[in-house]
């Protein structure tokens, strides 16, 4: 055998060594010089099978054209691929790198996506196809590379980023183009896939993770035309859901120790879910808030009930549009990361007591630590959670009394969630009406103190302005209900608003005895007319101070003892406004039936109509009356608690009719009966005073002092004589 092996090796050399060469044979003489034929690998079909020369003219040659044929050429070989990124572009064969070939290798046996499960055959299919698509080549190439760095000693990280980075752009340059064939849209899908996997895999890829998922879906949307025929059609949500019930199993008996050990864990998730929801502030963020809340509470019952629940938690981002995605994934995000992180743990905490530690996923449960740890803020501080990962927010024994509810149609919420700022569904028809009657109540208050030129009038313009922004406010957080601004700012006018009707009928009713009554009746409990204005007043900046730090507690965010303290201090203030009102009562019913006295006995100098002085009083007493219903509206309110429970505060009709309704009445009525119609004379107001004090040493060391001058008591000439007598001086 291996002589006739040499044999055939050397007889085809020896017969080339006898016979002559052409050089040789073309020198003989008399022969004929024969015209070389190369034969073409690159005519047409026709041409071929008629074993003729084809002239390779396009689009036909010259013999089909004269048979009248159809030309058809073969196609142009395909380029070859270069599996080197860092290849020179000028080079036209690239050398291999046995990297790349081990990359490939490792994809085959153990690196294509694990999930869903049973699919190891169309990973084949996709490894086949990537020599015609470098996008694809160089995917797999990253996500080989990426898993062994992984799971092995090795590093290969920078040839990962390397094929990484020429993937995404070789897929971008790809995708500005439409797909002519299904293969190009399924070597496309299969791209996104594969680079989601590998994001996976990096100890940073938490962000990129969910922009690749977010890729992956727009794929699977727009690129490719039918699911159900592409090679990608079983890979479905219900798939994954699949898979997940083939990993659960059956399940394993209850183990009591373990139970307890994953229901205190899950307290402690949640307790530390409600630490975290005040940073909570867009729709997004409380819409992934509430599914993972909704996602423990399933936990509690079943762990593998919840491990179903996770699943489509981890495409909830796809559903975002692009600003809202564009603001969770943000860096600076640190809502939407310590979400995140929270979801990392849940599904950690869930699957290894599903699975168990055995069965878990040692690699994913690292990479899922390093995507908590490296991306939360500093400023966040760490505590035990579940023996071997940790949570970013401390723990509590309790379990929280609320939970958070995704907004529905104007940001409504429940009443009991945790981001509710309402107690009831606010009525905007009704608070809109209430702000268009306090601005007509306000504008008529503004022109009549402009006619009557009386400053003390701003008090009741004040009232009127206060009242009219709460309502708009009001009606503005109807339509959103989630802006916490409205409720806060609105609250706290509808709160205080009433004080400045209260602080203008002291001052009218002041005035009223300087001016009504002679100055040897104007005093009642050691009080002129002048003091009883300035103690009342005060009185009643006092309520007003009390009333407003206790609202401002009530309107703000803090809650549990906040809140309750703020309900106490308001109540407080309710109690200091009503007992000075009442006090006030008393010492105006002395005026006015000293007034009345007067006026029987006709002793009283008729500086005005009695009929509108009788009025006016009439009305101030009416005022009052609305006041004290709505100060003791207040206090039954907030006695009740600050809470979604309390009756009252759950009923928006209590408070537009016994509060709203009375201060709109208040100011109408003093619009229809002005004070000014009876305080319209300049004595009707109190007199300026000066006190001048100061004193001139004469040579003995002696010195003139001058005391208190009021205009009121001296007459012009008077005046004139004080002052060349001070001149004198």
């Amino acid at each position: 055998m291996a002589r006739s092996m040499i044999h055939l090796s050397i007889m085809p050399a020896l017969k080339a060594k006898n016979e002559p060469s052409p050089a040789v044979q073309s020198q003989r003489p008399g022969a004929v010089p024969v015209r070389r034929h190369y034969k073409s690998r690159k005519g047409c079909f026709k041409c071929k099978q008629r074993r003729v020369k084809c002239s390779e003219e396009l689009p036909s040659c010259r013999g089909c054209r004269r048979l009248g044929l159809d030309c058809l050429y073969p196609q142009p070989p395909r380029p070859v691929l270069s599996l080197s990124p860092s290849a020179p572009s000028h080079a036209p064969d690239s050398p291999l790198r046995l990297g790349d070939l081990r990359f490939f290798h490792h994809f085959l046996v153990t690196a294509y996506p694990a999930l869903p499960l049973g699919l190891d055959h169309l990973w084949q299919t996709v490894a086949a196809m990537s020599h015609e698509y470098g996008f694809l080549a160089h995917a797999i190439l990253a996500l080989a590379a990426q898993h062994l760095t992984a799971s092995t000693d090795a590093d290969f990280s920078v040839q990962a980023l390397d094929h990484r980075v020429a993937a995404i752009s070789a897929l971008n340059q790809a995708l500005s183009a439409p797909c002519p064939t299904r293969h190009d849209a399924d070597a496309k899908f299969a791209t996104a896939i594969i680079l989601t996997f590998q994001s996976s895999y990096m100890s940073d890829g938490m962000m990129d993770f969910l922009a690749m998922l977010r890729g992956w879906m727009v794929i699977q949307t727009t690129v490719v035309p039918s699911l159900g025929e592409s090679i990608f059609c079983g890979i479905t949500e219900e798939t994954y859901v699949g898979s997940m019930k083939r990993l659960l199993g059956p399940g394993a008996d209850p183990d009591p120790k373990a139970d307890g050990e994953l229901r205190r864990t899950l307290q402690d998730f949640t307790a530390s879910l409600r630490l975290a929801a005040p940073l909570c502030r867009s729709t997004a963020e409380l819409h992934y808030l509430a599914t993972l809340e909704r996602v423990a509470r399933v936990s509690q019952s079943s762990a593998m009930d919840a491990c179903l629940e996770l699943v489509p938690l981890y495409a909830a981002t796809n559903e975002m549009d692009a600003d809202a995605f564009a603001h969770f994934t943000k860096p600076t995000n640190l809502a939407a990361q310590v979400l995140l992180a929270h979801f990392w743990m849940l599904t950690h905490v869930l699957q290894r007591h599903a699975l168990g530690p055995a069965r878990a996923y040692a690699l994913r449960d690292d990479i899922l630590f390093q995507w908590t740890t490296t991306n939360q803020p500093t400023t966040v501080t760490y505590h035990p959670f579940q023996r071997t990962m940790s949570t970013p927010t401390p723990s509590s024994p309790t379990t929280p009394s609320c939970t958070y509810h995704p907004p529905g149609p104007q940001g409504w919420v429940p009443p009991t969630a945790c981001n509710a700022h309402y107690s009831f569904f606010p009525s905007w028809e009704w608070n809109l009406f209430f702000a268009i009657a306090f601005f007509l109540a306000s504008l008529f208050h503004i022109a009549q103190g402009l006619a009557a030129r009386r400053w003390f009038c701003a008090t009741l313009v004040a009232a009127a302005v206060m009242e009219y922004a709460c309502f708009m406010l009001r009606t503005l957080g109807a339509f959103d209900q989630q802006n916490g601004a409205y409720v806060a700012v609105g609250a706290v006018l509808f709160l205080l608003a009433p004080l400045w009707i209260n602080a203008f009928v002291y001052m009218v009713v002041a005035r009223l005895v300087h001016f009504l009554l002679p100055a040897t009746e104007q005093k009642a409990c050691g009080l002129s007319p002048r003091w009883l204005a300035k103690v009342f007043v005060v009185a009643d900046a006092v309520a007003f101070v009390i009333q407003a730090a206790g609202g401002g507690m009530l309107a703000g965010e803090g809650g549990g003892e906040t809140a309750d303290m703020g309900r106490k201090l308001y109540m407080a203030g309710i109690g200091v406004q009503l007992g000075f009102v009442v006090a006030f009562v008393g010492v105006a019913a002395v005026h006015y039936l000293r007034l009345e006295r007067l006026i029987r006995a006709g002793l009283w100098e008729a500086k005005c109509e009695v009929v509108l002085v009788r009025q006016l009083v009439w009305a101030i007493l009416v005022v009052v009356v609305l006041i004290v219903i709505r100060i003791v509206f207040r206090f039954i309110e907030f006695s009740g608690g600050a809470n979604a429970s309390n009756p009252v505060l759950a009923n928006e009709a209590y408070q537009l009719g016994l509060d709203g309704l009375p201060m709109l009445l208040a100011l109408i009525l003093l619009n229809m009966v002005h004070p000014t119609k009876v305080l319209k004379d300049p004595d009707s107001d109190f007199p300026r005073t000066w006190a001048k004090r100061w004193r001139r040493k004469d040579k003995s060391g002696n010195g003139t002092e001058f005391q208190e001058l009021d205009e009121s008591n001296l007459e012009l000439s008077g005046w004139n004589q004080a002052e060349e007598r001070s001149g004198s001086a």
